[in-house]
């Protein structure tokens, strides 16, 4: 990944643009609860910036060290 770059929001969630050498995506993550306005829009970002979290991958089978 080249960088990332902050390129929508709307109160249900910000979008992030991933570039890539070859092309790119974009990567939506909700919030918690819809923002009603600035303020919250900014309280709901920091949120899933701090939210704590675990890997989804930690408890998969197939991702478990092989002995």
């Amino acid at each position: 990944m080249n960088r990332v770059l902050p390129f929508a929001l709307d109160r249900h969630s910000v979008t992030l643009r991933c570039e890539y050498d070859t092309g790119h995506c974009d990567l939506r993550l909700l919030f918690p609860a819809p923002a009603r306005d600035a303020a919250e829009a900014g309280e709901r970002i920091r949120q899933l910036l701090t939210a704590p979290r675990e890997c989804a991958h930690r408890h998969h089978p197939a991702s478990r060290p092989r002995p």
